[in-house]
């Protein structure tokens, strides 16, 4: 729709179109192909996935060959021992993350799992300075995973993008950061 010459703005048809699609939606169908592309460059598992009720929700999940593991589209899981779900807590304003660290308690899945909010609070900061997160089997002692944010233009979180495999088979950090960062950044161009 013309606002003046030179300038448009979506009419009413292009606008109901879009209400057929949530942000969820869009982010899933952007990240697919590039999630397969880093998938199958290292051998591992990628997931893009959000923030929901302060669980991790997993939208898009791309696996390589015979890895299993266990997430699954759509899926939940706890946020504050999974990669993702660090990542994206730690993208959290402080007051809203000292409300999610006040709703404990945190029950620990494995023995690495990390269940005292003082020290989640140290993790989120340690996270929030070097701009990736680890899981070192804290959510199954047989699942190891490097994660980064996917950011929109404005700057602001959108999502997380992870990868994961079981504890020496992943690559060495460094090459699953340099992988991640281009993939995010090549997803953060689109919103």
């Amino acid at each position: 729709m013309r606002v003046r010459r030179g300038q448009y703005c979506p009419g009413p048809s292009l606008l109901k179109q879009t209400e057929r699609f949530s942000l969820n939606d869009i982010l899933a169908r952007a990240g697919r192909v590039p999630l397969r592309r880093l998938s199958d460059n290292l051998s591992v598992t990628a997931h893009l996935g959000i923030l929901e009720t302060h669980m991790v929700t997993y939208l898009v999940k791309v696996s390589a060959g015979d890895e299993s593991v266990f997430t699954r589209e759509d899926g939940q899981l706890e946020a504050y021992c999974s990669g993702i779900g660090k990542i994206l807590l730690a993208a959290l304003p402080d007051e809203e993350l000292d409300r999610y660290l006040g709703d404990g308690p945190f029950p620990g899945l494995t023995a690495r799992t990390i269940t005292d909010p003082c020290e989640m609070l140290q993790e989120f900061e340690r996270i929030r300075a070097q701009g990736f997160a680890l899981d070192e089997g804290e959510i199954d002692d047989r699942l190891y995973c490097v994660a980064v944010p996917v950011y929109g233009r404005r700057g602001d979180t959108l999502a997380g993008l992870s990868i994961s495999a079981a504890p020496g088979r992943l690559p060495p950090v460094q090459t699953c950061l340099a992988a991640l960062h281009e993939t995010s950044s090549r997803l953060s161009t689109l919103f």
